[in-house]
């Protein structure tokens, strides 16, 4: 009858922390800081800043953008990883980019007369 019982707890366990909601964090920097980011085209702060994923199930990927004027524009699609039965996956901790500065039309027109 103990065995009964517990293997009845084990299951309710199993099958209670599978149907939450699930939270995630994502550190999200830039060089240079300060860079404008949006999360699936929407706004959420400046660089560095963590984003909280409120529903995690409910996304199998996020596109995130990152901006500031004077530097090209970024943007990274980031999938889940380690989907199984029992998990729908984690996006990546950390997301780190690397904005180019623009080139201005002065530049440009060198270059061109140049080559």
């Amino acid at each position: 009858m103990k065995k009964l019982f517990w293997i009845a707890i084990m299951g309710l366990v199993i099958v209670g922390t599978g149907c939450g909601a699930t939270r995630q964090v994502i550190d999200i920097t830039s060089e240079p800081s300060k860079a404008a980011v949006s999360v699936n085209d929407e706004f959420i702060g400046k660089t560095p800043i963590i984003h909280k994923v409120e529903d995690v199930d409910e996304h199998d990927s996020l596109v995130i953008q990152v901006e500031k004027l004077g530097y090209e524009s970024d943007m990274k699609r980031i999938e889940k990883k380690g989907t199984s039965i029992f998990s729908s996956g984690k996006f990546p901790k950390k997301l780190h980019f690397v904005l180019q500065p623009t080139r201005s039309l002065h530049e440009t027109k060198e270059r061109l007369e140049g080559e």
